[in-house]
C-alpha cells in the first residue's frame, strides 16, 4: 500500500492503530483528521515511512491516545518528528522508540 488517502476523514479509532510491515508507505498525512486512538499507536517495520506529521505536531489533530506510542524499524523517520506526534496529546503515554533495525 502506497497511500492511505481513503482514510482522510477518519477521526476516531476505538482500539489500536497498527501500521506494520508496509515497505512502500512513505507518509501518514492522510491521518490529519484523526483526533483519538483508544489503544496503542504502533508504527513498526515501515522502511519507506518518512513523514508522520499528519498524526500530530502543529499539523495534526491527535489529542487522545489510550495506549502506548511505539515506533520500531522505521529508519527514515526523524526523531523530533516522532516526538512531535505527542505535542497535542492531553495525557502522558508510554513511549517506545527504536528507529533503526538491528
Amino acid at each position: 500500500m502506497q497511500s492511505l488517502a481513503d482514510l482522510s476523514s477518519l477521526e476516531t479509532v476505538g482500539g489500536s492503530l497498527a501500521i506494520v510491515c508496509n515497505p512502500a508507505l512513505g507518509s501518514l498525512k492522510a491521518f490529519s483528521s484523526l483526533q483519538a486512538i483508544g489503544g496503542d499507536l504502533l508504527l513498526w517495520h515501515n522502511g519507506a515511512l518518512a513523514d508522520i506529521t499528519g498524526l500530530g505536531g502543529p499539523q495534526g489533530t491527535l489529542t487522545d491516545l489510550g495506549g502506548t506510542f511505539g515506533v520500531l524499524c522505521s529508519p527514515l523517520l526523524d526523531l523530533d518528528e516522532v516526538l512531535g506526534v505527542l505535542d497535542n496529546i492531553v495525557d502522558p503515554v508510554p513511549l517506545s522508540i527504536q528507529l533503526m533495525c538491528n
